[in-house]
C-alpha cells in the first residue's frame, strides 16, 4: 500500500482522539476496509500427513536427517540419528553451519550421513529426510 495512503487512512481513523472532527465516517471505514480485503485470498490450510517411522530390514541402517535455518538465509544447522532394524540407535550428529539456506541444511545433513555411514563400514543406508528438495 503506499505511505501516503496509508498515512492518510491512519490519520482519519486516528482524529476522534483529538478535538478535531473526523471526516469520515463509520461507512467509509468499511468500505474501505472490505475495498482492501477484496484482493486478497485466505491462504489454503497445509495438508497434515501422518507418518509413522518403520524400521529398516536386517543388516541395513536407517538414518533420519534434519536441517534448517533460522531465516532464509539464517544461522542453520542439521543433524541426523542412525538406527538399526530393531530401532537401536547406533549414532547421531548435529552440526551448526552457519548463515545459510534450509535447503543447504537439508542437503548437508544427508551428505554428512552418508559420509559417516561410509566410514563405519555400512554398506547399506536407508536415507529420510522432510526435504523433497534432496530426497525424492
Amino acid at each position: 500500500m503506499d505511505d501516503t495512503i496509508l498515512i492518510e487512512k491512519t490519520l482519519r481513523r486516528n482524529a476522534h482522539l483529538s478535538n478535531k472532527a473526523s471526516s469520515i465516517s463509520f461507512l467509509e471505514y468499511a468500505q474501505e476496509d472490505e475495498a482492501e480485503a477484496e484482493g486478497s485470498k485466505p491462504r489454503k490450510a497445509p495438508v497434515i500427513h501422518s507418518i509413522q517411522w518403520q524400521p529398516p530390514p536386517p543388516g541395513w541402517m536407517k538414518v533420519n536427517t534434519d536441517g534448517c535455518s533460522r531465516g532464509q538465509p539464517g544461522p542453520s544447522s542439521c543433524g541426523g540419528i542412525f538406527r538399526n532394524c530393531r530401532g537401536f540407535v547406533h549414532g547421531c550428529f548435529a552440526l551448526s553451519l552457519g548463515s545459510g539456506f534450509a535447503y543447504q541444511a537439508e542437503w548437508v545433513g544427508v551428505m554428512t550421513a552418508i559420509a559417516i555411514a561410509h566410514s563405519k563400514g555400512w554398506k547399506y543406508l536407508w536415507i529420510e529426510s522432510d526435504s523433497t528438495y534432496v530426497v525424492f
